[in-house]
C-alpha cells in the first residue's frame, strides 16, 4: 500500500510540473522553449488529471490534496480562460451583435445553393451587425442579398468582414515574407468609430492528422510514436510562426487611434504566446459573459478554444454565445457588445 502511494505521489508530481509549464506558457515565447507552449496544448487533459488526484487524495484523507488544489488556484485565472462556471445564461437584446466563425470553404454546407446556406447561416447567427469570415471562399460572388452594404476582402485570402455599418478605412496587415491572410477596418458605429481586426493567424494541420492518431493509433506501434513527434514539430513551428504574427498584431493594436475589437480564428489556445501576445489588456468575451468549456473546435481534438472576439476596455459585452452550428469544423463566436459614446 505504501508502495502504491509513493508511485502516485510520484506520478502527481509529474503532472504537476507539466501543469507548471502549462500554466507559464503564455509568457515564453516559442524561440525560446516550444515545452510550455505543448504542456499548454494539453491543458485540458492536465486540469482533468489535477481534478482526479484531489478527489483521490480526498478520498485518502492525504495532506498532498494541497499540492494539486494549490497550483489550480494559483492558476485559477488560466483556467477561466478555459471554462466559465454560471448558473444562468446571459443574453442581451440591446447593442451590437458581433461574429466571426471560420466556415471551412463551405466544405459542410449541405445545400447544394451556396449562398441560400450563406443566408441561412447568417440568419442563424441572428444576422450580425458585423460578421468576420475565415475560409470564405467563393464569398465575393455570394455578398449580394446578404443583408450587407459594406464588406472588405482581405487582399489574397479568404478573410472578410461583412458590415452594416460604413467602412472608413481598411488595410492587411503586414507580416514580412510571411503571407496575410489578416486585417483592420474602421467602422463608423453610430456611437464612435471601432477599429475591428479580422485575423486568420498560422495552421498547424495538424488536427485531421491528431484526430486520426487518437482514433486508430496504437500506443505499442513505433509508427505511432513517429507520427506524434512529426505531429509535436508541425504544431511547435507553427506557434513560432504564429508568436511572430502575435507580435506584429500586438504591437499594431498599440497603435490604434480608436478603440478595437479583434475577432478570428488564432489557430492557437488560450494558454499560449499568442493569445497573450494579442489579448493583454483587452476583454475576452468568453471570460466576460461565457458559461461552461469554451470549446470552438469541432473537430478530432476536444477541448479547443481557438475562436475569439476581444475587445478595449472601454467595450462592454453584454452576452457571448457559441452556436453548435454543423456548417464547420469551428463553431462561430457570437458576442453582443455596447459602444459608449466617446
Amino acid at each position: 500500500m505504501r508502495k502504491a502511494k509513493k508511485l502516485l505521489l510520484l506520478v502527481n508530481i509529474v503532472v504537476l510540473v507539466c501543469t507548471g509549464l502549462a500554466l507559464v506558457s503564455p509568457l515564453v515565447h516559442p524561440a525560446d522553449s516550444t515545452l510550455p507552449g505543448l504542456m499548454g496544448l494539453l491543458f485540458p487533459l492536465l486540469l482533468a488529471i489535477n481534478l482526479v488526484f484531489i478527489a483521490v487524495w480526498s478520498i485518502a484523507r492525504e495532506w498532498y490534496v494541497l499540492l494539486s488544489l494549490g497550483l489550480l488556484i494559483v492558476g485559477w485565472s488560466r483556467i477561466a480562460a478555459f471554462v466559465q462556471i454560471s448558473t444562468e445564461p446571459v443574453t442581451a437584446d440591446d447593442g451590437y451583435r458581433i461574429a466571426t466563425y471560420n466556415i471551412f470553404q463551405f466544405n459542410r454546407m449541405t445545400s447544394a445553393d451556396r449562398h441560400e446556406a450563406l443566408v441561412d447561416m447568417i440568419t442563424s447567427l441572428g444576422h450580425p451587425d458585423v460578421l468576420c469570415l475565415q475560409e470564405a471562399r467563393g464569398l465575393d460572388a455570394m455578398i449580394e442579398g446578404t443583408g450587407y452594404p459594406y464588406h472588405f476582402h482581405i487582399p489574397g485570402s479568404l478573410s472578410y468582414l461583412l458590415s452594416k455599418f460604413p467602412i472608413v478605412d481598411a488595410e492587411h496587415l503586414e507580416f514580412g515574407e510571411q503571407p496575410s491572410l489578416s486585417g483592420w477596418a474602421d467602422i463608423a458605429f453610430p456611437d464612435d468609430t471601432v477599429r475591428m481586426y479580422v485575423l486568420y493567424l498560422a495552421s498547424s494541420r495538424v488536427t485531421e492528422e491528431a484526430g486520426r492518431l487518437m482514433e486508430d493509433g496504437r500506443i505499442q506501434d513505433r509508427r505511432t510514436w513517429v507520427e506524434i513527434r512529426n505531429l509535436l514539430g508541425k504544431y511547435s513551428r507553427a506557434s513560432l510562426v504564429r508568436a511572430e504574427q502575435a507580435e506584429v498584431i500586438g504591437d499594431h493594436l498599440a497603435g490604434s487611434p480608436h478603440p478595437v475589437l479583434v475577432c478570428g480564428d488564432f489557430n492557437d489556445i488560450p494558454q499560449s504566446y499568442t493569445y497573450a501576445r494579442i489579448a493583454g489588456g483587452l476583454q475576452d468575451s468568453f471570460i466576460a459573459c461565457g458559461r461552461g468549456i469554451g470549446t470552438t473546435y469541432a473537430g478530432g481534438i476536444p477541448g479547443l478554444r481557438i475562436d475569439y472576439i476581444l475587445a478595449s476596455p472601454e467595450i462592454r459585452f453584454l452576452s457571448h454565445t457559441m452556436p453548435r452550428l454543423s456548417t464547420s469544423d469551428h463553431y462561430p463566436v457570437v458576442a453582443q457588445i455596447r459602444i459608449p459614446d466617446l
